[in-house]
């Protein structure tokens, strides 16, 4: 563990060539992501003409599929190499991107779309234990935060190129767009290709699928889950209240998202060094569960309340969540990383990742409807289901760190005894 005084900077953790080609890799990957998010939906409803309910189901299989293959694929990062992965399921990620210029019906929209997602789901889970293969321990906290605020860079630069071709919203615009998106895509991945292959702590061909079996861990996927719906209360949740029960005009969720793109940029970086530890990383746990329990009050406490004052309520919500959003990107990435050994990085990191898509798709049929339906109430449930998980971390986390040895065999490296909790 480094001290506060000791670590470096984002200037320092730059002259590191493999934080700098994994910032590359991830912006040039995540330019792509923003462009397929900005016109993948538009392209298939208005010009191959899938309709919205087939589009739906459509998703949601694709959904289900990468929530399937998430921690397979984390095991198969472990056994036959994080880089070996993150480079194949990119590539496969921008062909499949690629492919939707030539969907002609459902079935190839579907087919296309679960190619995408999977690749996705693959490529997520090995790129979190890329890190631990390319880089030094005192490192990566740091580098995973520099790392998602280049996403956060890449995204909005992606959605913005994507405005430019919606402004003439006809096939052949749709097409540069998709393919210049899936080449983007591979580009990110081979950039991957730079990094040498980093011998394991232990024969690959041995290491199997345990993580699975970890139950005191899997206490911790589970509030990971249940945290990962931060997401949904944002994107799902916050637009309909805004619209439906609240005088504050729908264009305050723009600002709402650039708060939360430039806080993530700024922060991100500095806040990500909590998850060094497994002590700082439960530490980021809780205040992102208080911190979302918070924000939930103040997104209810916005409906009805006039203009002035709904806009302050939803101003205050936008910056308690990223502090939340923040806090659990670091605080879950440091648990998974602190309780299992490098060899073992990506199936934990697998495991964590399912839950948070779990989460993730739960959030329109829970929260959702329970703010639908009771109103203000119901954000009082969601900020009291978050408090309660705040009450859980803790604990959860020091059972699984009594259980180390047990499970994963002693944690080798400075200070990967696990500390108590």
């Amino acid at each position: 563990m480094t001290n506060a005084t000791e670590r470096p900077t984002v200037r320092h953790l730059l002259k590191d060539a493999g934080v700098r080609g994994l910032c590359l890799s991830n912006l040039v990957r995540t330019v792509g992501s923003g462009l397929v998010l900005s016109l993948a939906t538009l392209y298939f409803v208005n010009v191959v003409e899938v309709s919205a309910a087939r589009l739906g189901v459509g998703l949601t299989l694709a959904g289900i599929l990468a929530l399937l293959v998430s921690y397979p694929a984390g095991v198969a990062a472990d056994r036959f190499g994080a880089r070996t992965m993150t480079v194949a399921a990119g590539v496969a990620q921008g062909v499949s991107t690629a492919s939707y210029v030539l969907a002609t019906s459902v079935l190839w929209f579907m087919v296309a779309a679960a190619a995408v997602a999977v690749a996705e789901a693959v490529s997520t889970s090995a790129r979190g234990a890329l890190v631990s293969q390319v880089l030094p321990r005192e490192t990566r906290a740091g580098a995973r935060g520099l790392m998602r605020a280049t996403n956060n860079v890449g995204l909005t630069v992606g959605a913005g190129l994507g405005a430019l071709v919606l402004l003439d919203p006809v096939r052949s615009s749709f097409v540069v767009g998709l393919l210049g998106a899936g080449l983007m895509q591979m580009g990110g991945a081979l950039v991957c290709l730079r990094f040498r292959e980093v011998p394991a702590e232990v024969d690959r061909s041995t290491v199997t699928a345990r993580g699975h079996r970890d139950l005191p861990v899997l206490g911790l996927v589970l509030v990971n889950g249940v945290l990962a719906m931060n997401q949904g209360v944002l994107f799902v949740v916050l637009p309909v209240w805004l619209v439906s029960r609240t005088d504050v005009q729908e264009s305050l969720f723009s600002a709402i998202i650039v708060i939360n793109t430039v806080f993530v940029v700024l922060f991100q970086t500095k806040v990500a060094w909590a998850g060094e530890t497994l002590r700082g990383a439960t530490s980021s746990l809780v205040v992102c569960a208080g911190a979302l329990g918070v924000t939930c009050l103040f997104f209810g406490a916005a409906g009805g309340v006039g203009v002035g004052a709904g806009i302050a309520l939803l101003v205050f919500g936008a910056v308690t969540h990223v502090c939340a959003e923040m806090t659990l990107a670091g605080g879950s990435w440091g648990a998974a990383t602190a309780l299992s050994p490098d060899h073992l990085h990506g199936q934990y990191l697998g495991l964590f990742s399912s839950a948070a898509q779990i989460g993730k798709a739960l959030t329109p049929v829970t929260a959702l409807a329970l703010v639908s339906t009771l109103g203000v109430v119901g954000w009082i449930v969601l900020a009291a289901v978050f408090f309660v998980t705040a009450l859980l971390v803790r604990p959860l986390a020091a059972a699984a760190a009594r259980s180390r040895e047990r499970y994963v065999g002693r944690l080798p490296g400075p200070g990967r005894p696990v500390q108590p909790v």
